[in-house]
């Protein structure tokens, strides 16, 4: 109950923020993640949805710099699978969850392991790692399969300044898994 609370005002600040707020907010995390995703082989990204942080800028570049970009599909089960992206891709709504998936064959989440870099949406995140994303316990699981496969990859959250917490402040459970760092318009908050 406390985490559906939580976010819902996240959720309601959002919506409360001014659309040029949340596109400069954007553009100037993208660039704070520039050089972290161009540097990879291979980066797992997201689909900004609604109001969250858009990654696509930077997700774009790095394609441009020849990192393999891939973004997620929903698959039964609340698990993932990855479609190899391209600035030209089609984005489709998902018939699974309220998010725009890319077109095209779907590898398991195996190939997010293999990543360098997995870009993980989320409502907030506190300074010990605890990341509170939808409630659906995609990204939870995918963490927890990426640890599994023992991937070095740096798990970064996405969050708005103000959804940065000091740590202690989001609850955690024990299906929850924590991020490597965060990264917010004024750069990357390693954990």
């Amino acid at each position: 109950m406390v985490k559906s609370r939580l976010r819902a005002e996240v959720r309601r600040r959002r919506r409360a923020m001014d659309a040029a707020e949340r596109h400069r907010e954007s553009a100037e995390l993208c660039t704070a993640l520039d050089t972290t995703l161009t540097g990879a082989r291979v980066v797992a990204g997201y689909s900004a949805t609604g109001t969250e942080p858009d990654p696509s800028a930077a997700l774009e570049r790095a394609h441009a710099a020849g990192t393999q970009v891939i973004l997620p599909v929903c698959r039964p089960n609340f698990q993932l699978g990855w479609v190899t992206w391209h600035p030209d891709i089609e984005l489709r709504p998902s018939a699974l969850a309220p998010v725009n998936e890319p077109v095209g064959p779907v590898a398991e989440a195996i190939a997010a392991a293999a990543a360098d870099v997995i870009l993980l949406p989320a409502t907030s995140v506190d300074r010990s790692g605890t990341r509170l994303g939808q409630g659906g316990g995609y990204y939870d699981r995918l963490i927890a399969e990426v640890r599994r496969q023992g991937s070095a990859a740096q798990l970064i959250a996405v969050v708005y300044e103000h959804e940065l917490l000091p740590a202690g402040s989001l609850p955690r459970e024990l299906t929850d898994q924590p991020v490597d760092a965060v990264a917010t318009m004024s750069g990357l908050t390693w954990l």
